[in-house]
């Protein structure tokens, strides 16, 4: 745990959530160092200075390969298998909210640290339908792979917003190929890097070159009732209130957490005025910022809203 930090992938517009993400970080593990994996060329520097955060931008990453190919919509995340800045890390999309000190749960108990990857314990398991329409197609995958033994995993399968690993656990040629698969089968992987993630850490499970530990690191707001949450989150306690088998993060997957989502999104508003707060901006002109950055998803939702009424749709 010497060399252990915290990754955050963003690109340009989920960066306003992405300073919620920071706050909560430094709010529940003040000293653990951050570090901003940006699909963009787009300023950091508020966080940077305000937060003491590092930021890594595509023109930083050593590797042709993952330079040219690793962006896009889920792809930058892979790059940290290969060149985080640190040995161990746990890695988390901008739409999430750190709900207590997670370390505990990643490095004490049976497993003391002992893992390549540490990931969520699914709530759920997967028939063949599922799996196709998550993770990946499983006839295709068959063709491709018939050797990974998919059902053995079907209640194992995760969402990948919330992981932790180690550094250096894939060969990269591996990598290599399997964009090359998903570029000759564009439909056998599904939601962005979700479906070859998983493909990849289980089959290097039953290959027998990772060990896989798993825990409830991740709560997918969706899966919850209002009530749940409310539980879940009491953000209003302090830190050292908060139980070390509570802790976990607060996943806002198909609902994204504008200020508009009221209660449900009361975790992620709370930290980004705090974080807005933090680089300088007073509360007035805090609101009016993130009104203003919420308004293309909240645009885009009520626009998918009109669209369902129509007869026909």
């Amino acid at each position: 745990m010497n060399d252990f930090g915290i990754i955050i992938g963003c690109y340009q517009r989920d960066y306003t959530f992405a300073r919620g993400t920071v706050a909560s970080v430094r709010h529940y593990m003040p000293e653990v160092p951050i570090c901003l994996l940006v699909d963009g060329a787009f300023p950091t520097d508020d966080l940077q200075r305000a937060y003491g955060v590092k930021a890594f931008y595509r023109a930083d990453i050593k590797n042709d390969f993952l330079r040219e190919r690793s962006f896009g919509w889920g792809l930058p995340k892979m790059v940290a298998f290969w060149e985080s800045p640190f040995e161990r890390f746990l890695f988390l999309d901008a739409d999430t909210i750190v709900l207590g000190d997670i370390r505990p749960k990643l490095f004490s108990g049976p497993e003391s640290g002992n893992w390549d990857l540490f990931i969520d314990k699914s709530r759920y398991g997967f028939d063949e339908k599922g799996v196709t329409k998550y993770f990946f197609d499983v006839p295709l995958l068959g063709k491709h792979f018939p050797n990974f033994p998919w059902r053995d995993y079907a209640n194992r399968y995760f969402c990948t917003g919330v992981w932790a690993a180690r550094r250096g656990i894939f060969d990269l040629k591996e990598y290599q190929a399997i964009l090359e698969v998903k570029k000759s089968e564009p439909t056998m992987f599904q939601m962005a890097e979700m479906g070859f993630l998983n493909f990849m850490i289980f089959r290097g499970e039953a290959e027998g070159r990772l060990k896989v530990s798993a825990a409830e690191i991740q709560i997918i707001a969706p899966d919850f009732s209002l009530d749940e949450l409310k539980k879940r989150w009491q953000i209003d306690r302090p830190p050292a209130a908060l139980p070390a088998e509570e802790a976990a993060v607060l996943h806002y997957t198909s609902i994204k957490p504008t200020r508009i989502q009221g209660m449900v999104a009361r975790p992620m508003t709370h930290f980004r005025a705090k974080a807005l707060s933090k680089c300088g901006l007073p509360a007035a002109q805090s609101a009016f910022r993130m009104w203003k950055e919420d308004m293309p998803f909240d645009l885009r939702r009520w626009k998918a809203n009109l669209i369902s009424l129509i007869p026909g749709r």
